[in-house]
């Protein structure tokens, strides 16, 4: 289970490029 960048945020305290790849366009649907 991937993340959203929001939440990898909150657990890493920033965003990991493999998070962005893997979230591909689920994270822009979560923005959305």
């Amino acid at each position: 289970m991937v993340g959203a960048p929001e939440r990898t945020r909150q657990l890493y305290g920033r965003v990991l490029p493999i998070h962005l790849e893997r979230a591909g366009l689920r994270t822009d649907a979560l923005i959305d």
